[in-house]
Protein backbone atom coordinates (compact mmCIF):
# COMPACT_ATOMS: atom_id res chain seq x y z
CA UNK A 1 0.00 0.00 0.00
CA UNK A 2 2.79 2.37 0.88
CA UNK A 3 4.48 1.78 -2.47
CA UNK A 4 1.22 2.35 -4.32
CA UNK A 5 0.65 5.54 -2.37
CA UNK A 6 4.13 6.80 -3.23
CA UNK A 7 3.57 6.09 -6.90
CA UNK A 8 0.28 7.97 -6.90
CA UNK A 9 1.87 10.94 -5.13
CA UNK A 10 4.67 11.00 -7.64
CA UNK A 11 2.21 11.16 -10.48
CA UNK A 12 0.19 14.08 -9.17
CA UNK A 13 2.58 16.91 -10.13
CA UNK A 14 2.85 15.47 -13.65
CA UNK A 15 -0.92 15.38 -13.93
CA UNK A 16 -1.17 18.99 -12.79
CA UNK A 17 1.39 20.06 -15.36
CA UNK A 18 -0.58 18.31 -18.07
CA UNK A 19 -3.74 20.05 -16.96
CA UNK A 20 -2.05 23.45 -16.99
CA UNK A 21 -0.66 22.79 -20.44
CA UNK A 22 -4.05 21.69 -21.67
CA UNK A 23 -5.68 24.80 -20.23
CA UNK A 24 -3.10 27.08 -21.82
CA UNK A 25 -3.61 25.47 -25.21
CA UNK A 26 -7.26 26.48 -25.03
CA UNK A 27 -6.45 30.22 -24.61
CA UNK A 28 -8.89 32.16 -26.78
CA UNK A 29 -8.08 34.72 -29.48
CA UNK A 30 -9.69 37.30 -27.22
CA UNK A 31 -7.22 36.38 -24.47
CA UNK A 32 -4.23 37.01 -26.74
CA UNK A 33 -5.83 40.21 -28.04
CA UNK A 34 -6.25 41.46 -24.47
CA UNK A 35 -2.67 40.49 -23.65
CA UNK A 36 -1.42 42.34 -26.72
CA UNK A 37 -3.36 45.46 -25.73
CA UNK A 38 -1.79 45.38 -22.28
CA UNK A 39 1.68 44.98 -23.78
CA UNK A 40 1.07 48.00 -26.01
CA UNK A 41 0.13 50.10 -22.98
CA UNK A 42 3.30 48.93 -21.26
CA UNK A 43 5.39 49.79 -24.30
CA UNK A 44 6.41 46.18 -24.93
CA UNK A 45 5.76 46.08 -28.65
CA UNK A 46 7.57 42.81 -29.40
CA UNK A 47 5.28 40.87 -27.06
CA UNK A 48 2.32 42.84 -28.39
CA UNK A 49 3.07 41.72 -31.94
CA UNK A 50 3.52 38.13 -30.77
CA UNK A 51 0.11 38.10 -29.07
CA UNK A 52 -1.67 39.75 -31.99
CA UNK A 53 -0.09 37.08 -34.21
CA UNK A 54 -1.42 34.32 -31.92
CA UNK A 55 -4.89 35.87 -31.86
CA UNK A 56 -4.96 35.98 -35.66
CA UNK A 57 -3.64 32.43 -35.98
CA UNK A 58 -6.54 31.19 -33.85
CA UNK A 59 -9.06 33.48 -35.53
CA UNK A 60 -8.03 34.42 -39.09
CA UNK A 61 -10.99 36.84 -39.45
CA UNK A 62 -10.15 38.78 -36.27
CA UNK A 63 -10.27 42.22 -37.90
CA UNK A 64 -9.72 44.15 -34.66
CA UNK A 65 -6.41 42.34 -34.19
CA UNK A 66 -5.36 43.18 -37.76
CA UNK A 67 -6.33 46.82 -37.19
CA UNK A 68 -4.38 47.16 -33.95
CA UNK A 69 -1.38 45.42 -35.45
CA UNK A 70 -1.55 47.75 -38.44
CA UNK A 71 -1.48 50.74 -36.09
CA UNK A 72 1.65 49.39 -34.46
CA UNK A 73 3.28 48.89 -37.84
CA UNK A 74 2.44 52.48 -38.74
CA UNK A 75 3.96 53.68 -35.48
CA UNK A 76 7.16 51.89 -36.39
CA UNK A 77 6.90 53.13 -39.98
CA UNK A 78 6.58 49.58 -41.29
CA UNK A 79 4.24 50.78 -43.99
CA UNK A 80 4.27 47.61 -46.09
CA UNK A 81 3.24 45.51 -43.09
CA UNK A 82 0.50 48.00 -42.23
CA UNK A 83 -0.77 47.86 -45.81
CA UNK A 84 -0.86 44.06 -45.61
CA UNK A 85 -2.91 44.18 -42.42
CA UNK A 86 -5.40 46.66 -43.88
CA UNK A 87 -5.63 44.40 -46.93
CA UNK A 88 -6.44 41.44 -44.67
CA UNK A 89 -9.25 43.41 -43.04
CA UNK A 90 -10.70 44.21 -46.44
CA UNK A 91 -10.83 40.51 -47.28
CA UNK A 92 -13.40 40.16 -44.51
CA UNK A 93 -14.93 43.65 -44.72
CA UNK A 94 -14.72 44.56 -48.41
CA UNK A 95 -17.16 47.45 -48.09
CA UNK A 96 -15.45 49.29 -45.24
CA UNK A 97 -14.67 52.74 -46.61
CA UNK A 98 -12.61 53.82 -43.61
CA UNK A 99 -10.19 50.93 -44.02
CA UNK A 100 -9.67 51.87 -47.66
CA UNK A 101 -8.83 55.40 -46.50
CA UNK A 102 -6.44 54.03 -43.86
CA UNK A 103 -4.71 51.83 -46.41
CA UNK A 104 -4.64 54.73 -48.82
CA UNK A 105 -2.88 56.89 -46.26
CA UNK A 106 -0.39 54.11 -45.48
CA UNK A 107 0.30 53.78 -49.21
CA UNK A 108 0.79 57.53 -49.48
CA UNK A 109 3.33 57.38 -46.67
CA UNK A 110 4.99 54.50 -48.50
CA UNK A 111 5.27 56.61 -51.69
CA UNK A 112 2.67 54.45 -53.45
CA UNK A 113 0.71 57.56 -54.33
CA UNK A 114 -1.18 56.18 -57.34
CA UNK A 115 -2.29 53.20 -55.23
CA UNK A 116 -3.34 55.60 -52.48
CA UNK A 117 -5.60 57.41 -54.93
CA UNK A 118 -7.15 54.11 -56.04
CA UNK A 119 -7.93 53.22 -52.43
CA UNK A 120 -9.55 56.60 -51.90
CA UNK A 121 -11.57 56.13 -55.09
CA UNK A 122 -12.99 52.86 -53.74
CA UNK A 123 -13.62 54.25 -50.27
CA UNK A 124 -15.34 57.34 -51.63
CA UNK A 125 -17.51 55.08 -53.75
CA UNK A 126 -18.82 53.51 -50.55
CA UNK A 127 -18.90 56.71 -48.50
CA UNK A 128 -18.87 59.77 -50.77
CA UNK A 129 -19.46 62.32 -48.01
CA UNK A 130 -16.55 61.43 -45.76
CA UNK A 131 -14.18 64.40 -45.98
CA UNK A 132 -11.11 62.44 -44.83
CA UNK A 133 -11.10 60.37 -48.04
CA UNK A 134 -11.32 63.42 -50.28
CA UNK A 135 -8.56 65.10 -48.28
CA UNK A 136 -6.15 62.17 -48.71
CA UNK A 137 -6.97 61.91 -52.39
CA UNK A 138 -6.50 65.65 -52.78
CA UNK A 139 -3.05 65.82 -51.22
CA UNK A 140 -2.06 62.72 -53.18
CA UNK A 141 -2.98 64.50 -56.39
CA UNK A 142 -1.02 67.58 -55.31
CA UNK A 143 1.94 65.25 -54.76
CA UNK A 144 1.56 64.16 -58.39
CA UNK A 145 1.16 67.79 -59.53
CA UNK A 146 -2.45 67.15 -60.58
CA UNK A 147 -3.48 70.43 -59.04
CA UNK A 148 -6.82 70.98 -60.78
CA UNK A 149 -8.01 67.51 -59.80
CA UNK A 150 -6.80 68.09 -56.25
CA UNK A 151 -8.85 71.29 -56.07
CA UNK A 152 -11.97 69.33 -57.00
CA UNK A 153 -11.42 67.12 -53.94
CA UNK A 154 -10.63 70.08 -51.73
CA UNK A 155 -13.85 71.76 -52.90
CA UNK A 156 -15.77 68.78 -51.57
CA UNK A 157 -13.96 68.92 -48.23
CA UNK A 158 -14.85 72.61 -47.95
CA UNK A 159 -18.49 71.79 -48.59
CA UNK A 160 -18.47 69.02 -45.99
CA UNK A 161 -16.36 70.84 -43.39
CA UNK A 162 -16.37 74.60 -44.10
CA UNK A 163 -14.65 75.52 -40.81
CA UNK A 164 -11.60 73.43 -41.56
CA UNK A 165 -8.60 75.82 -41.68
CA UNK A 166 -6.16 73.33 -43.19
CA UNK A 167 -8.25 72.63 -46.25
CA UNK A 168 -8.19 76.31 -47.26
CA UNK A 169 -4.44 76.30 -46.80
CA UNK A 170 -3.94 73.26 -49.04
CA UNK A 171 -6.41 74.44 -51.66
CA UNK A 172 -4.66 77.80 -51.64
CA UNK A 173 -1.40 75.90 -52.11
CA UNK A 174 -2.80 74.17 -55.20
CA UNK A 175 -3.95 77.51 -56.61
CA UNK A 176 -0.48 78.91 -55.96
CA UNK A 177 1.00 76.09 -58.04
CA UNK A 178 -1.40 76.99 -60.85
CA UNK A 179 -0.31 80.64 -60.47
CA UNK A 180 -3.90 81.62 -59.64
CA UNK A 181 -2.72 83.95 -56.93
CA UNK A 182 -5.92 85.94 -56.40
CA UNK A 183 -7.90 82.75 -55.85
CA UNK A 184 -5.21 81.49 -53.50
CA UNK A 185 -5.44 84.76 -51.54
CA UNK A 186 -9.20 84.27 -51.21
CA UNK A 187 -8.59 80.86 -49.63
CA UNK A 188 -5.96 82.22 -47.26
CA UNK A 189 -8.34 85.04 -46.32
CA UNK A 190 -11.06 82.50 -45.54
CA UNK A 191 -8.66 80.51 -43.37
CA UNK A 192 -7.62 83.66 -41.54
CA UNK A 193 -11.27 84.51 -40.86
CA UNK A 194 -11.52 81.21 -39.01
CA UNK A 195 -8.13 81.48 -37.34
CA UNK A 196 -6.47 84.91 -37.58
CA UNK A 197 -3.30 83.45 -36.05
CA UNK A 198 -2.61 80.87 -38.76
CA UNK A 199 0.87 82.05 -39.75
CA UNK A 200 1.24 79.58 -42.60
CA UNK A 201 -1.66 81.26 -44.39
CA UNK A 202 -0.30 84.71 -43.60
CA UNK A 203 3.06 83.77 -45.07
CA UNK A 204 1.55 82.23 -48.18
CA UNK A 205 -0.87 85.12 -48.64
CA UNK A 206 2.08 87.51 -48.44
CA UNK A 207 3.91 85.49 -51.11
CA UNK A 208 0.86 85.58 -53.38
CA UNK A 209 0.59 89.36 -52.95
CA UNK A 210 4.25 89.72 -53.88
CA UNK A 211 3.70 87.56 -56.99
CA UNK A 212 0.89 89.92 -58.03
CA UNK A 213 3.23 92.89 -57.64
CA UNK A 214 1.39 94.43 -54.70
CA UNK A 215 3.25 96.46 -52.14
CA UNK A 216 2.84 94.75 -48.78
CA UNK A 217 4.09 95.40 -45.31
CA UNK A 218 6.95 93.17 -44.24
CA UNK A 219 5.78 90.21 -42.22
CA UNK A 220 8.80 90.67 -40.01
CA UNK A 221 7.21 93.89 -38.74
CA UNK A 222 4.29 91.80 -37.59
CA UNK A 223 6.55 89.30 -35.85
CA UNK A 224 5.96 86.65 -38.51
CA UNK A 225 8.84 84.70 -40.01
CA UNK A 226 8.78 85.38 -43.74
CA UNK A 227 9.27 82.52 -46.19
CA UNK A 228 10.80 84.16 -49.27
CA UNK A 229 10.32 81.17 -51.52
CA UNK A 230 6.71 79.95 -51.38
CA UNK A 231 7.94 76.52 -52.44
CA UNK A 232 9.78 76.20 -49.14
CA UNK A 233 6.51 76.03 -47.21
CA UNK A 234 4.80 73.56 -49.52
CA UNK A 235 7.66 71.47 -50.88
CA UNK A 236 6.67 68.63 -48.57
CA UNK A 237 3.66 68.06 -50.77
CA UNK A 238 5.46 67.22 -53.98
CA UNK A 239 9.07 66.32 -53.27
CA UNK A 240 9.81 62.71 -54.14
CA UNK A 241 12.84 62.82 -51.84
CA UNK A 242 10.85 64.10 -48.88
CA UNK A 243 10.47 61.64 -46.02
CA UNK A 244 8.18 64.01 -44.15
CA UNK A 245 4.82 63.73 -45.82
CA UNK A 246 2.04 66.07 -44.62
CA UNK A 247 0.91 64.00 -41.64
CA UNK A 248 -1.04 66.90 -40.11
CA UNK A 249 -4.37 65.99 -41.71
CA UNK A 250 -6.65 67.95 -39.46
CA UNK A 251 -4.42 69.71 -36.98
CA UNK A 252 -2.56 72.97 -36.86
CA UNK A 253 1.02 73.54 -35.84
CA UNK A 254 1.27 74.47 -32.20
CA UNK A 255 3.58 77.38 -32.89
CA UNK A 256 0.92 78.77 -35.25
CA UNK A 257 -2.06 78.12 -32.98
CA UNK A 258 -3.96 80.85 -31.16
CA UNK A 259 -4.74 78.40 -28.32
CA UNK A 260 -8.27 79.77 -28.09
CA UNK A 261 -10.02 76.43 -28.05
CA UNK A 262 -7.59 74.81 -25.61
CA UNK A 263 -7.78 77.16 -22.65
CA UNK A 264 -10.04 78.03 -19.78
CA UNK A 265 -12.97 76.15 -18.41
CA UNK A 266 -15.04 75.84 -21.58
CA UNK A 267 -13.12 73.16 -23.46
CA UNK A 268 -16.19 70.94 -23.77
CA UNK A 269 -18.36 73.59 -25.43
CA UNK A 270 -15.87 75.21 -27.76
CA UNK A 271 -15.73 74.00 -31.34
CA UNK A 272 -12.25 72.53 -31.72
CA UNK A 273 -11.77 73.67 -35.30
CA UNK A 274 -13.48 77.02 -34.80
CA UNK A 275 -12.08 80.16 -33.27
CA UNK A 276 -14.63 80.32 -30.47
CA UNK A 277 -16.19 83.52 -31.82
CA UNK A 278 -19.68 81.99 -31.73
CA UNK A 279 -19.30 81.80 -27.94
CA UNK A 280 -18.33 85.45 -27.48
CA UNK A 281 -21.78 86.30 -26.13
CA UNK A 282 -21.68 83.43 -23.68
CA UNK A 283 -18.20 84.37 -22.49
CA UNK A 284 -19.23 88.02 -22.12
CA UNK A 285 -22.22 86.93 -20.07
CA UNK A 286 -19.98 84.86 -17.77
CA UNK A 287 -17.75 87.90 -17.20
CA UNK A 288 -20.69 90.22 -16.55
CA UNK A 289 -22.25 87.80 -14.07
CA UNK A 290 -18.91 87.42 -12.30
CA UNK A 291 -18.58 91.22 -12.09
CA UNK A 292 -21.97 91.44 -10.37
CA UNK A 293 -21.17 88.63 -7.94
CA UNK A 294 -17.85 90.27 -7.02
CA UNK A 295 -19.58 93.59 -6.39
CA UNK A 296 -22.09 91.88 -4.11
CA UNK A 297 -19.48 89.83 -2.24
CA UNK A 298 -15.82 90.69 -2.93
CA UNK A 299 -14.69 87.90 -0.60
CA UNK A 300 -16.23 85.15 -2.75
CA UNK A 301 -13.34 83.75 -4.79
CA UNK A 302 -15.35 81.58 -7.21
CA UNK A 303 -16.45 84.46 -9.50
CA UNK A 304 -12.82 85.62 -9.73
CA UNK A 305 -11.87 82.15 -10.96
CA UNK A 306 -14.70 81.97 -13.47
CA UNK A 307 -13.96 85.48 -14.74
CA UNK A 308 -10.29 84.63 -15.15
CA UNK A 309 -11.11 81.50 -17.13
CA UNK A 310 -13.53 83.43 -19.33
CA UNK A 311 -10.93 86.12 -19.99
CA UNK A 312 -8.49 83.38 -20.96
CA UNK A 313 -11.01 82.30 -23.56
CA UNK A 314 -10.91 85.84 -24.95
CA UNK A 315 -7.09 85.84 -24.84
CA UNK A 316 -7.28 88.75 -22.38
CA UNK A 317 -4.13 87.76 -20.52
CA UNK A 318 -3.70 91.07 -18.69
CA UNK A 319 -7.29 90.96 -17.52
CA UNK A 320 -7.19 87.32 -16.47
CA UNK A 321 -3.95 87.39 -14.49
CA UNK A 322 -5.19 89.53 -11.53
CA UNK A 323 -8.19 87.23 -11.10
CA UNK A 324 -6.02 84.12 -10.82
CA UNK A 325 -3.62 85.95 -8.52
CA UNK A 326 -6.56 86.94 -6.30
CA UNK A 327 -7.66 83.32 -5.97
CA UNK A 328 -4.15 81.95 -5.41
CA UNK A 329 -3.40 84.57 -2.76
CA UNK A 330 -5.96 82.91 -0.48
CA UNK A 331 -5.99 79.44 -2.04
CA UNK A 332 -2.43 78.68 -3.24
CA UNK A 333 -3.40 75.06 -3.94
CA UNK A 334 -6.35 75.85 -6.21
CA UNK A 335 -5.57 73.65 -9.21
CA UNK A 336 -7.90 75.40 -11.67
CA UNK A 337 -6.35 78.76 -10.84
CA UNK A 338 -2.83 77.36 -11.17
CA UNK A 339 -3.61 75.93 -14.60
CA UNK A 340 -5.38 79.14 -15.61
CA UNK A 341 -2.41 81.27 -14.53
CA UNK A 342 -0.07 78.90 -16.38
CA UNK A 343 -2.09 79.47 -19.55
CA UNK A 344 -1.77 83.23 -19.04
CA UNK A 345 2.00 82.94 -18.61
CA UNK A 346 2.21 80.95 -21.82
CA UNK A 347 0.16 83.65 -23.52
CA UNK A 348 2.62 86.38 -22.51
CA UNK A 349 5.67 84.26 -23.29
CA UNK A 350 6.72 83.29 -19.74
CA UNK A 351 6.94 79.60 -20.57
CA UNK A 352 9.34 78.58 -17.80
CA UNK A 353 7.08 80.27 -15.25
CA UNK A 354 4.08 78.50 -16.79
CA UNK A 355 5.79 75.13 -16.28
CA UNK A 356 6.12 75.90 -12.56
CA UNK A 357 2.36 76.44 -12.27
CA UNK A 358 1.49 73.29 -14.21
CA UNK A 359 4.03 71.27 -12.23
CA UNK A 360 2.54 72.42 -8.94
CA UNK A 361 -0.94 71.50 -10.19
CA UNK A 362 0.38 68.02 -11.05
CA UNK A 363 1.99 67.66 -7.62
CA UNK A 364 -1.39 68.46 -6.06
CA UNK A 365 -3.24 66.00 -8.30
CA UNK A 366 -1.21 63.49 -10.29
CA UNK A 367 -4.38 62.38 -12.12
CA UNK A 368 -5.14 65.76 -13.70
CA UNK A 369 -4.83 65.07 -17.42
CA UNK A 370 -5.28 68.74 -18.37
CA UNK A 371 -2.27 69.82 -16.30
CA UNK A 372 -0.06 67.28 -18.10
CA UNK A 373 -1.46 68.39 -21.45
CA UNK A 374 -0.81 72.05 -20.65
CA UNK A 375 2.71 71.41 -19.48
CA UNK A 376 3.37 69.29 -22.56
CA UNK A 377 2.16 72.13 -24.76
CA UNK A 378 4.54 74.49 -22.96
CA UNK A 379 7.44 72.13 -23.59
CA UNK A 380 6.52 72.22 -27.28
CA UNK A 381 6.74 76.02 -27.21
CA UNK A 382 10.22 75.56 -25.75
CA UNK A 383 10.98 72.85 -28.36
CA UNK A 384 11.65 70.31 -25.60
CA UNK A 385 9.90 67.56 -27.49
CA UNK A 386 10.98 64.57 -25.39
CA UNK A 387 9.65 66.21 -22.24
CA UNK A 388 6.46 67.10 -24.10
CA UNK A 389 6.04 63.50 -25.24
CA UNK A 390 6.23 62.20 -21.68
CA UNK A 391 3.52 64.59 -20.57
CA UNK A 392 1.27 63.80 -23.53
CA UNK A 393 1.66 60.07 -22.88
CA UNK A 394 0.56 60.57 -19.28
CA UNK A 395 -2.33 62.82 -20.28
CA UNK A 396 -3.59 60.20 -22.75
CA UNK A 397 -3.24 57.43 -20.18
CA UNK A 398 -5.41 59.46 -17.78
CA UNK A 399 -7.92 60.51 -20.45
CA UNK A 400 -7.71 58.55 -23.72
CA UNK A 401 -10.80 60.30 -25.17
CA UNK A 402 -9.46 63.83 -25.69
CA UNK A 403 -8.70 64.41 -29.40
CA UNK A 404 -6.63 67.56 -28.88
CA UNK A 405 -4.00 65.64 -26.90
CA UNK A 406 -3.52 63.14 -29.74
CA UNK A 407 -3.39 66.07 -32.15
CA UNK A 408 -0.58 67.85 -30.34
CA UNK A 409 1.28 64.61 -29.59
CA UNK A 410 1.24 64.00 -33.35
CA UNK A 411 3.11 67.28 -33.76
CA UNK A 412 5.73 66.09 -31.27
CA UNK A 413 6.10 62.74 -33.05
CA UNK A 414 6.51 64.61 -36.34
CA UNK A 415 9.22 66.84 -34.88
CA UNK A 416 11.02 63.77 -33.50
CA UNK A 417 10.92 62.13 -36.94
CA UNK A 418 8.34 59.45 -36.12
CA UNK A 419 5.88 60.09 -38.94
CA UNK A 420 4.20 56.71 -38.50
CA UNK A 421 3.35 57.45 -34.87
CA UNK A 422 2.21 60.92 -35.82
CA UNK A 423 -0.13 59.53 -38.45
CA UNK A 424 -1.55 57.07 -35.93
CA UNK A 425 -2.36 59.90 -33.53
CA UNK A 426 -3.94 61.98 -36.28
CA UNK A 427 -6.18 59.07 -37.22
CA UNK A 428 -7.13 58.58 -33.57
CA UNK A 429 -7.95 62.25 -33.14
CA UNK A 430 -10.04 62.19 -36.28
CA UNK A 431 -11.95 59.10 -35.07
CA UNK A 432 -12.71 60.82 -31.76
CA UNK A 433 -14.07 63.84 -33.59
CA UNK A 434 -16.51 61.82 -35.69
Amino acid sequence: MSNEKNINMAKKPTNRRKKRKKKESKASPEFYFSQATNYVKAGNLDDAFENYDKAIQLKPDYTDAYLNRAKLHLELENFEDAINDFTSILEYKPNNAHIYFCRGWARFLNDDVEEAILDCDIGIGYEPDFDYGHFIRGISKVHLKRYSEAIEDFDIVVRLNPKHVDIYFYRGTAYMRLEQYETAIADYDKALEINPHDYRCREQRHSAMVKLGHEVQSLEQEGIEYVEDPDEEISVLNSQESSSKPIHLFYERVEHDNDTEWIGDNEDILEWFGDGSEYDEEITEIIENADKMIQENPENLEPYLQRGLAKNDKLDWEGALPDFEKVLESQPDNIEALIGRGVVKNGIGLHEEAIKDFTKAIELNKNNSIAYFRRGLTYVYLRKFKEALRDYNTSIRLDPTDPKVYTTRAIVFDELGHQGSAMKDVLKAFQLLE
